[in-house]
């Protein structure tokens, strides 16, 4: 039977969408990672930079008073202190499934077009190849026609796992742990910088405190989510561009553009564009398409299910993809069991 389960013993990340949308996917092979900011949960991020404003805050009343005079004498350091949401605020983006769960009333109401979509299921071992790249090669484009540059990027710039949904009080408890052997440090340092103690340079004490910081928090911040939103068990896969507000000035602007421009290869298996725009809820969203390779993609669909107001039969499904070259005999297609209407 066409329904039967053939992939029952693997393990799925399901990936729910429109119509519009799973045409593009597997006519393509491409997934949209998408700004952060823009995406359903209008605390994405700031959860966590929340969390570590008010750590970073406490830390400070915390410090001598000596070091607080002389760190509010430097702009830099009072932001680190003082508005370290803005200061750690970072351009991500990200690309969301849900870990196994390809019928769920909840996901097709809220990211299936209301149940007239269908629900992608990625086998989960293909999507994890993405980060056994050690290192991603990126590719400079200065103009579209003509690639000019290759290097190999050594600072990580693509992670995936499962959210941690946590309650800030949670994420405050964590990171004053993490982060406070460090500001114990840089007050000691700076207490002996002010009586002569030692000859540290005072840019490099400051510097130490940034990265440790920075370091500390780049990679995590972006998979907390608040528990209410534990039903859906995400998986995300994230993208960390190299990107910030203050390289708007005039200085920086051609630097900003060909980070904008830039791609970036996962070896064989796929290839991240360069920023892109598209239209929706009202406003230019960011994106960049992760295009996979075309044998690989198809290798990696294990399932495909029909949502519960979508039309389609299992056999319409089967001659689309049999029209795009999949090999239907190692995927399951079924509909939806959910009577929702």
């Amino acid at each position: 039977m066409e329904n039967e389960n053939k992939n029952e013993n693997i393990e799925e990340l399901c990936y729910y969408c429109d119509l519009s949308a799973f045409k593009s996917i597997m006519e393509n092979q491409t997934l949209w990672l998408s700004d952060i900011h823009y995406m359903n949960d209008s605390s994405e991020e700031s959860l966590f930079l929340d969390a570590l404003e008010e750590v970073m805050d406490e830390l400070w009343e915390n410090l001598s008073d000596e070091t607080k005079d002389y760190v509010l004498n430097d702009e830099r350091m009072s932001l680190i202190f003082k508005n370290s949401k803005k200061v750690f605020k970072s351009l991500a983006y990200i690309c969301c499934f849900s870990d196994g769960l390809k019928d769920d009333l909840s996901q097709w109401r809220g990211y299936a077009d209301d149940g007239k979509g269908l629900c992608i299921g990625f086998k989960k071992e293909g999507i994890k190849q993405l980060s056994k790249n050690e290192k991603i090669k990126g590719i400079i484009l200065y103009d579209k026609e003509d690639i000019t540059t290759e290097k190999v990027t050594t600072k990580k710039v693509f992670e995936q796992h499962e959210i941690f949904y946590k309650e800030k009080t949670e994420i405050k408890d964590a990171l004053n742990e993490i982060l406070k052997p460090y500001v114990d440090e840089y007050d000691e340092n700076i207490q002996k910088i002010i009586n002569y103690e030692d000859d540290f340079e005072k840019d490099d004490v400051d510097d130490d405190l940034i990265i440790q910081v920075y370091s500390k928090t780049r990679l995590p911040k972006n998979f907390f989510k608040n528990e209410s939103f534990i039903s859906e068990k995400e998986y995300r896969i994230c993208f960390y561009d190299m990107l910030h507000e203050n390289a708007l000035g005039k200085k920086n602007k051609y630097s900003l553009m060909k980070k904008m421009q830039e791609k970036y290869k996962f070896d064989k298996i796929a290839e991240l564009s360069e920023l892109k725009y598209r239209q929706g809820k009202g406003n230019l969203i960011p994106y960049r398409e992760l295009k996979f390779d075309k044998k690989f993609f198809k290798d990696m669909i294990s399932s495909i299910t029909i949502g519960p107001k979508n039309r389609m039969s299992v056999e319409d499904v089967k001659f689309f993809l049999l029209a795009n070259g999949f090999d239907t005999s190692n995927i399951t297609i079924e509909k939806s069991a959910s009577t929702y209407q």
